[in-house]
């Protein structure tokens, strides 16, 4: 107990000092206004000064210096004198202390002293572990607990005659009180708890263990599915540019072609850039010599054969085998014909809007909905229209402006004027 007291007041004066102390790395310490202590035995023949008096001394001196938030480090408190005497001076000092905001550590013997503790809020118990069979101090402390003194069995280690341990026994049980019995109840169940929480802290280190480890995979997943989503985000727009690009091209053909069979080719090219989805049976069945539409190759063509789930189709000059799902059925001309004549109405005057509006548009958009547009006006016979493309970032209107210069169908082109919505619009002529 005494090396408890002067290693705590050691450590917290070099801790003031700036000293590394050894400690746990989850250890806090407190600043204190001063450390004083009242350790050893100071009697003096010389000066009358018995044990219990040479403390009594120092004592007095450390609580007349010591202000509030100072550490007193007091060995053996109240002994020396008559036990309930010092026992309720002890108390006193306790008392003292508290009510003047100073911190208290003091060692005991007294077992009315461990009592006290337990029944004051402001008081928490501890004991040092010691080794019965060694006679040796383990220099653990335990909180929560009182402790024993060990005299007997100190004394019985050291080969006092056993007639007078048992005797000194046989008058503890006599003189042992309801206070010791309880003590010793609640020391078990104390040690009890105290399993029981270091098993639960230890369950907590693995969970925080566990816990990193998760939020590690955590992040690289968040990074992994960051980094998937950026390539395929890049691997589409570099799709979709080359796509443009093809489409601009046949785009281009198409506006110099002279031969129908020129057409066909450009009709097939421009299908196989649209991606289809024909994983799915449309529910058709087939018989030979039904006419079929092919959706891979958009080409029509006739069924020549059945071979177990598959049909012989031939097309042109070839003759391929398909699934039920590749296929369409065609509906013979008759029938259609008759569709017709059924559903047939009164021819109306094609119209057509004089603008187009593109603000809001994606730049994928922008080309069809021009083309559209130019061609619906083409039928209407209208001359001057309106493109409106905003301000925005220019992506839009730069789009536009390139149709409009390869589009041969416009005679002229200028940007609006007051009242046609200024530089968000295009104004263009055709032919």
């Amino acid at each position: 107990k005494t090396v408890a007291l002067k290693t705590l007041g050691l450590l917290s004066i070099m801790a003031q000092c700036g000293l590394l102390i050894p400690a746990d790395k989850s250890s806090t310490i407190k600043i204190f206004q001063g450390v004083y202590a009242d350790i050893g035995d100071a009697q003096s023949i010389a000066q009358s000064l018995s044990t219990f008096s040479s403390h009594i001394i120092n004592i007095i001196n450390i609580l007349e210096l010591a202000a509030s938030d100072s550490l007193l480090l007091f060995d053996e408190l109240g002994s020396g004198t008559d036990p309930k005497e010092g026992v309720s001076l002890a108390k006193a000092i306790i008392d003292f202390a508290y009510q003047n905001q100073q911190n208290l550590v003091l060692t005991t013997h007294y077992s009315e002293l461990k009592m006290f503790a337990y029944n004051s809020y402001f008081i928490e118990s501890a004991s040092v572990k010691f080794d019965l069979e060694t006679l040796k101090p383990l220099y653990l402390i335990e909180y929560g607990k009182t402790g024993s003194s060990n005299a007997l069995n100190i004394v019985k280690r050291l080969k006092m005659k056993a007639e007078i341990v048992a005797s000194a026994l046989n008058y503890l049980k006599g003189e042992e009180s309801d206070f010791s019995k309880t003590i010793t109840k609640l020391e078990e169940k104390q040690s009890e708890l105290d399993l029981l929480k270091e098993n639960l802290k230890k369950q907590e280190e693995e969970l925080q263990i566990l816990k990193e480890q998760y939020q590690a995979k955590l992040l690289n997943w968040e990074k992994e599915k960051e980094t998937l989503q950026n390539t395929a985000k890049k691997e589409l727009e570099s799709y979709f540019k080359k796509i443009q690009k093809e489409v601009d091209s046949i785009i281009e053909d198409l506006k110099n072609i002279e031969k129908t069979h020129q057409i066909t080719e450009l009709k097939s090219k421009l299908s196989r850039l649209a991606p289809t989805d024909d994983s799915k049976d449309d529910g058709s069945e087939f018989q030979i010599g039904d006419q079929v539409f092919i959706k891979k190759y958009r080409q029509k063509g006739i069924i020549k054969a059945l071979k177990n789930e598959d049909y012989l189709v031939q097309f042109g000059d070839l003759s391929l085998t398909f699934k039920n799902y590749q296929l369409s059925k065609i509906v013979p001309d008759q029938e259609k014909k008759k569709i017709i004549k059924k559903d047939s109405k009164p021819f109306k005057p094609i119209s057509a809007a004089f603008q187009l509006d593109l603000r809001g548009y994606r730049a994928l958009d922008v080309t069809d909905a021009y083309y559209n547009f130019i061609d619906q006006a083409l039928l209407a016979n209208l001359k001057e229209l309106k493109i409106i493309h905003g301000f925005g970032t220019g992506t839009v209107k730069t789009i536009v402006h390139n149709l409009i210069k390869k589009d041969k169908n416009v005679k002229e082109m200028r940007m609006g004027g007051a009242g046609e919505g200024g530089l968000g619009a295009t104004i263009i002529t055709l032919k």
